[in-house]
């Protein structure tokens, strides 16, 4: 059984690399607005934004056991496009906390 999509390697790591950045590169133009639409000031922003390399940090030392388990492709082709739907939910964070 085959899960995902018939490309050769270097076209799969094109591909996540790229639906990753789409994700991650839509929310920084938003920026002013979220900051507006929130009512805080840049540094409240600054701490709230934060969370992103916090959660990397941790997944990137938690998450080895769990990706030998489930696989990389799988986990690629899951978590890639689920990281773009939170990146999304995001944006309608009402305040810092929840954008953290």
């Amino acid at each position: 059984m085959s899960f995902g999509l018939n490309l050769a390697p270097q076209h799969r790591v094109y591909a996540g690399f790229a639906t990753y950045s789409f994700a991650m590169g839509n929310i920084f133009p938003r920026l002013p607005d979220i900051k507006h639409a929130m009512g805080i000031a840049d540094g409240t922003l600054g701490l709230s934004l934060i969370g992103t390399p916090i959660g990397t940090l941790t997944a990137l030392t938690l998450a080895t056991p769990l990706l030998e388990r489930i696989g990389f492709r799988r986990a690629l082709l899951t978590l890639v496009p689920l990281l773009a739907l939170l990146y999304a939910i995001a944006v309608h964070a009402p305040e810092p906390v929840a954008l953290f």
